[in-house]
């Protein structure tokens, strides 16, 4: 054990005495070799030169406490401001690390990927235009090659000319029987006439095209749109199609008294739900007209009022009134009456 402890120390002095603060940057290599910027540094080259001096750095201040611990024989004040110098050179390297070089890279990085995304694509397209005249090339020898074969295509063929003395088709134009089929196999790329029956397609059966509420003016759907509300009613009640219904009892109007609304009274209903949503504003409903009416003509009283669904407006005092007071004919009053005009 004390042997290597004794070869463990010489070998830190040894790394201490060869070693200083500032080799990290001689260590990199001549200045010729380094490819350096034409304006300065560059910042890999002084990230990379910064990292390797911070891990220089840390490494003495390791060693020099290695060595305090092993060797008690050692100049502690030479020691103590080796590793002074090396942790203030720690603390500098960590801060060009952290402050400048991260922020330069968060700054350059969308142009450094602009830069390599161009490269790439030129390098691409360049690769390209290289296999286009390649197979460019390819194809025009294969033309050269078969424009020998293509000259004896345009030749004449004798089995398409009219007899003239007999005005009887060729040979090739006659049916031809089951021993000459498989010997005449150059006639087989030419046209035939059909003679089968004509069919007509047989095209599956669709559901009739539904005007989409939101759909536009002018599309094929709302110029189709049925304006009838009983027939949509009708094509919805009979239809198989799965649709979208509102919820039970939604639809009902006035305690069951006021019908069903429509799915054209509920598109209504949705287009001014939107117009108010996207306006920011409140159109005033029907019912609202209403009851204002109603007020404004004096129709509107308690007894007027619906009670479980019924109208009880027959047993107000006006209706009770009119429907008990005896019309006279001509207008003629009672003696009655025109006293009491004298009396006024």
């Amino acid at each position: 054990m004390d042997k290597q402890l004794d070869l463990a120390t010489s070998s830190i002095k040894a790394v201490l005495e060869t070693l200083s603060t500032d080799s990290s940057l001689s260590s990199i290599g001549d200045k010729k070799k380094t490819s350096a910027a034409t304006g300065g540094l560059s910042l890999l080259d002084l990230k990379n030169e910064a990292l390797l001096s911070y891990l220089h750095n840390s490494v003495l201040v390791l060693l020099g406490k290695l060595e305090r611990s092993c060797n008690a024989d050692i100049d502690t004040k030479k020691l103590e401001e080796l590793e002074q110098k090396a942790v203030r050179n720690t603390v500098t390297q960590r801060v060009v690390l952290e402050k400048g070089v991260r922020g330069l890279e968060s700054k350059v990085s969308y142009q450094v990927e602009k830069a390599l995304r161009a490269y790439a694509k030129s390098k691409a397209e360049a690769e390209d235009k290289e296999k286009k005249l390649a197979e460019k090339e390819n194809d025009e020898d294969d033309e050269d090659d078969e424009e020998d074969g293509d000259l004896l295509m345009f030749k004449p063929n004798p089995k398409l000319l009219l007899n003239n003395n007999n005005n009887k088709p060729a040979a090739a134009d006659k049916p031809k029987s089951k021993h000459h089929r498989g010997s005449d196999s150059e006639d087989d790329d030419e046209p035939k006439a059909s003679t089968e029956k004509y069919q007509v397609p047989k095209i599956s059966a669709v559901s009739q095209q539904q005007a989409h509420p939101d759909a536009g003016p002018n599309t094929r759907g709302n110029k189709r749109q049925v304006k009838n509300a009983l027939m949509e009613d009708y094509l919805e009640a009979t239809s198989a199609t799965p649709v979208a219904e509102p919820s039970i009892g939604s639809t009902i109007l006035d305690h069951g008294r006021g019908g069903i609304k429509s799915a054209r009274d509920r598109r209504k209903e949705k287009e001014i739900r939107d117009y108010e949503e996207t306006n920011y504003t409140r159109l005033t409903s029907i019912q609202k007209r209403e009851q204002s009416n109603k007020k404004k003509s004096g129709r509107h009283d308690f007894s007027n009022d619906s009670f479980f669904g019924e109208d009880w407006g027959f047993s107000s005092k006006s209706n009770v009134d009119s429907a008990t007071k005896k019309r006279r004919s001509g207008g003629a009053a009672s003696v009655w009456d025109k006293t009491k005009k004298r009396r006024r």
